[in-house]
């Protein structure tokens, strides 16, 4: 955090608050990730481990399967149909743990304070994973806001004492979260 340092030392220094804000401003994004590129890439990451986790499950399948078939208990068309199931069933879990990966994923990016909770009031029959979009999501998690708006954060302003300056304001800037912002929307918005 040298750079920070080295930025507030402009105090010492003479420098305005305002000019240190645009210092932060600028830097600020060439030492830190915003939470959304930090979500993607956990749940990315736990995505895989449920894939990984399916495969090696049904690599185990196969290979009883096969040795069943090498002592002879079970034929060579028994073997292949059971081989042809066991892939079956492992691509129905997969597409299962993407689903459930893409749905996670999407109900921290909407600010949900608990996915669980927030994933146990969703009819999750109605939703669908084309590609890399959900469909029959965004509809529900609107309706979800607003029966149950507690599971969801909000947006709210920090009252700094007698403060003018807004570079304390967190929230709703122009009715955009700012978990849903890009870096440079963020930084614009605390130049308002």
């Amino acid at each position: 955090m040298e750079w920070l340092q080295k930025i507030l030392s402009g105090f010492a220094g003479g420098k305005t608050l305002e000019e240190i804000q645009r210092e932060i401003q600028t830097e600020l994004p060439k030492h830190f990730k915003p939470a959304k590129d930090f979500n993607d890439r956990a749940q990315t990451i736990e995505n895989l481990k449920g894939e990984i986790e399916t495969l090696k499950n049904t690599q185990k399948q196969k290979d009883e399967e096969y040795e069943n078939y090498k002592k002879g208990s079970i034929s060579q068309t028994d073997y292949e149909a059971k081989v042809a199931e066991i892939t079956s069933n492992s691509q129905k879990e997969l597409a299962k743990v993407k689903l459930n990966s893409a749905l996670d994923l999407a109900l921290i990016n909407a600010g949900a304070r608990n996915v669980k909770a927030s994933k146990a009031l969703l009819n999750l029959e109605n939703v669908k994973l084309d590609g890399e979009t959900l469909i029959g999501l965004n509809e529900q998690l609107e309706e979800l806001k607003k029966s149950d708006a507690y599971l969801f954060n909000t947006t709210t302003t920090v009252n700094k004492g007698n403060s003018t300056s807004d570079f304390y304001t967190k929230g709703n800037n122009d009715n955009k979260n700012t978990d849903e912002m890009t870096d440079e929307e963020y930084f614009a918005s605390l130049d308002k």
